[in-house]
């Protein structure tokens, strides 16, 4: 026995592609039916006219830069269009991080012919830049498992009014790769197939925009099902360009008829359809996005900094030269300020010797221009906001969360009825308890002292003392036990293997007496093959890896009826 007979490891392959003609799925504007038609609906009025006139070359290549923020002469100096703000370049305190952003508005309202784009990544769950006084979101993989597409939208709008008193206007999300449990993503995606990524996300970039936040999709075409993070290499995606439409990019497409405005490039290969990180890619960017799918908003570079797009140890001016003319309008460089001179230095010096011309230039400067008229216009911020504190952690907001946090929780394996019956009666018992990070057992303790707590490592040295202790617990069958692991990603493949080991001895027990219940903390971590519910024990995803959801293991043992 030994293992689960009818469950095996998913594959990073596991994706539902099936074709869902891309009208069915978007969300209509009225979020009370389905739109009819596909065509693109963008925003961003082409015959909007810019004049360029009074522009000197150094402040067009300024514009087409977006910055890590660092000091006052990133904006006097090189006129960037674009600074991103993490939680290294802002203040510990939610006042510091309003002040910080006030003063980059003051400092670009005397030195920048047009306001900033003032970004970060504000997804949900563990990609939160700004976390101390906001709303603690749950991760898109917890509102995309809800399948609500009204509640995906409030999440984006209430996220959205938050940021936007910050002062914030642009914000990198929402993630529209696919992906599944071993995906590096995690829980950054909102589903392992097209018409879930589609349907919620597609919400939540509407929910940002009512709120008058620009939402950056990404990762475009799509690099959430590969297992290599392209933070440190180039993922490979073995798919042909039918396969990708099919599947990958369906969400981009739905993003695309409702209006998207800016997508981010990923740094990615699909070798059977160009060499080379698609962010560099004239197929790509151009004939695919630009002319098959009528894409008319901005292009982002995903940082090129990051080692997924130096496949050939290009310079940094060199990588911005062949994004600029692969078709990408804006060029995030987030650490080095030495970087950042390089690759305005390249592309002067490119429009100079004839590589670029500076039309293409004032083509890219005239959509940068264009998108932040109609999204945040183009005079600059005179009298910030007094009560924006008030828009922060709004009882609605808050309700909004637990709620997306609370339907996140998933049962989908064991027989729930009987398992869930077993909880109540034995809520009062001391239950032994498993937990991957000290944090978790500090919660769990601040609500139930009475249990029996043992922490593990889920990636570091053998776990040798938890393995052993929980085979125990299990053999002994006198107290319900309670595993909580990590995004499979977070976790080592040998513990995971053995885990499953001792806790499918435990599914094939039909004699068990004592309830055991496993809750994984992400998207699905297998496949189970048969009937669901001819297991002894229960499997839980919470689709989210986030604090507020967490507390919904306690909670579900103690009140399951209302989760199941």
């Amino acid at each position: 026995m030994g293992t689960f007979a009818n469950i095996v490891l998913s594959s990073s392959k596991n994706v539902n592609s099936n074709f869902v003609p891309i009208k069915k799925f978007i969300p209509a504007r009225s979020l009370t039916a389905i739109e009819k038609n596909s065509t693109s609906t963008s925003v961003v009025s082409e015959d909007m006219k810019i004049d360029l006139s009074n522009w000197s070359l150094d402040e067009k290549i300024g514009q087409l830069l977006i910055v890590g923020y660092r000091s006052p002469q990133q904006i006097q100096n090189l006129k960037v269009g674009g600074v991103v703000l993490f939680s290294w370049n802002l203040g510990d305190k939610i006042e510091a991080t309003k002040a910080k952003i006030q003063d980059i508005k003051n400092l670009a309202a005397k030195n920048l012919k047009a306001p900033l784009f003032i970004a970060t990544d504000h997804e949900g769950g563990r990609v939160l830049r700004i976390r101390k006084g906001m709303t603690p979101f749950p991760d898109a993989a917890a509102v995309g498992s809800v399948d609500d597409p009204y509640l995906a939208f409030q999440v984006g709008k209430h996220m959205g009014i938050e940021l936007a008193s910050l002062g914030i206007n642009m914000n990198f999300a929402p993630v529209l790769d696919l992906g599944n449990a071993r995906s590096f993503l995690g829980n950054r995606v909102w589903g392992d197939h097209s018409r879930t990524s589609a349907y919620s996300a597609v919400s939540f970039m509407r929910g940002q925009r009512a709120a008058g936040i620009l939402a950056v999709a990404k990762h475009y075409p799509g690099h959430g099902l590969a297992s290599v993070d392209s933070h440190f290499a180039l993922p490979k995606v073995d798919k042909t360009k039918d396969e990708l439409m099919e599947s990958d990019l369906m969400p981009f497409r739905s993003a695309i008829g409702e209006g998207a405005q800016a997508f981010m490039t990923a740094h990615v290969e699909y070798p059977k359809i160009d060499k080379g990180p698609a962010s560099l890619s004239k197929v790509f960017l151009t004939d695919i996005l630009r002319d098959e799918l009528k894409f008319k908003g901005l292009v982002v570079t995903d940082d090129l900094e990051m080692d997924g797009v130096k496949v050939d140890q290009a310079s940094y001016g060199e990588l911005s030269i062949r994004a600029l003319k692969a078709g990408t309008d804006m060029i995030m460089l987030v650490w080095s300020r030495d970087r950042q001179l390089e690759v305005v230095a390249a592309i002067k010096k490119a429009v100079a010797d004839g590589r670029i011309e500076e039309s293409l230039i004032d083509e890219k400067v005239s959509r940068i221009l264009r998108t932040k008229a109609e999204r945040i216009g183009l005079d600059h911020e005179r009298s910030p906001n007094p009560f924006w504190k008030e828009n922060l952690r709004r009882p609605e907001s808050v309700a909004v969360a637990k709620e997306v946090s609370r339907r996140a929780v998933k049962w989908w394996a064991g027989e729930a009825k009987t398992l869930t019956a077993s909880f109540r009666d034995k809520v009062n018992d001391s239950w032994k308890v498993y937990l991957p990070a000290f944090k978790w057992k500090r919660m769990w303790r601040e609500y139930r002292q009475f249990d029996q707590v043992l922490r593990y490592d889920s990636k570091g040295k053998p776990q040798t003392e938890f393995l052993a202790s929980l085979k125990k617990s299990l053999s002994l069958d006198r107290e319900p036990v309670l595993v909580v692991t990590p995004p499979r990603r977070e976790m080592d493949d040998k513990l995971f293997d053995e885990l499953t080991k001792i806790l499918g001895h435990a599914a094939m027990n039909k004699s068990r007496k004592m309830p055991v219940l496993w809750v994984h903390q992400g998207l699905k971590p297998l496949r189970i093959k048969g009937n669901p519910k001819s297991l002894s024990l229960g499997i839980v995803s919470l689709y989210s890896a986030s604090p507020l959801s967490f507390r919904n293991v306690q909670n579900l043992l103690e009140h399951p009826q209302g989760y199941f």
